[in-house]
């Protein structure tokens, strides 16, 4: 029961931190640090203690959080944005083997985050929506 609350509350801020560092009211770093940050924290808390996939974790999720692949391919695109969301995941998969949850977590985020975007045109809800599902595919590895 404490790690379903874990994982609810962690999504909700997520889900914020992902709307503060869009929003051009905060630094975008509140996203691209808080985000790594928690998840991390939830990975830790849930019995990853190895330190060196939480540090690539870390650094995985600041590089797919921070980036639309606009200076790659001339525009946003979310469907690339959530692929390495989802691939950045793979360094939880090095600790558990669980390759298989992973090879459901890349497409579902890809599908998941390109498609909310394209059609919610709510800037709230569109940015807080792409980064609520990061802490429930952490802890589908992890169980």
């Amino acid at each position: 029961m404490g790690t379903l609350i874990l994982v609810i509350l962690n999504s909700i801020l997520c889900a914020f931190l992902g709307r503060m560092g869009g929003s051009g009211n905060y630094p975008r770093q509140t996203r691209i640090i808080g985000i790594p940050f928690f998840c991390c924290l939830q990975a830790y808390l849930m019995g990853m203690h190895q330190i060196v996939p939480l540090i690539a974790l870390f650094g995985l999720l600041v590089a797919s959080v921070s980036t639309y692949w606009d200076f790659l391919l001339k525009e946003d695109n979310f469907f690339v944005h959530g692929f390495f969301i989802g691939l950045s995941l793979g360094s939880i998969t090095y600790v558990t083997h669980q390759w298989w949850m992973l090879f459901i977590i890349i497409p579902v985020f890809t599908l998941w985050i390109g498609i909310w975007s394209e059609k919610v045109w709510n800037v709230v809800w569109e940015e807080a929506g792409r980064y609520w599902i990061i802490p429930i595919a952490i802890w589908l590895l992890l169980r």
